[in-house]
Parts: C-alpha cells; structure tokens; sequence
C-alpha cells in the first residue's frame, strides 16, 4: 500500500518496476495509517486471502524471512 499523494506518479513507478501482486493506494496519511499505526515507511504487512492478520511487522518481501509466514 502506497501513502503517496502523487497517484500518477505512483502509478508510473509500478510500471517501470513491473511490480506485481496487489497494490494499493492511499492517498496519503489516511485512516487505514491510523488503523494500523503506520508511522513511517516503508512498513510491511502480511494479511491472509481472508483478510485476516498474519503479521503487521513483516520482513521485506525480498527477503528470505518472508518465506517462513507465507
């Protein structure tokens, strides 16, 4: 999830990285910052296909630690 104000911009940058999975935008400090207490970024989080919690501090998806929740 992104908390750009820019969406264009945000929108360009997962173009040129090719990133896939779900991404999602924020616009900004809105209330899903303040739900989750995201207070700086980046922040990584792991949901389930439920939508339930499996970590609100997850290791990055490059790395190797991300392997062991999923």
């Amino acid at each position: 999830m992104s908390i750009d104000t820019d969406k264009e911009a945000w929108l360009n940058m997962l173009a040129d990285k090719q990133l896939g999975g779900v991404q999602l935008w924020a616009n900004g400090l809105t209330e899903i910052t303040k739900s989750y207490a995201i207070n700086g970024i980046p922040r990584f989080m792991l949901f389930d296909t439920d939508g339930n919690v499996i970590s609100l501090d997850a290791p990055r998806p490059s790395s190797g630690k991300i392997r062991g929740l999923i």
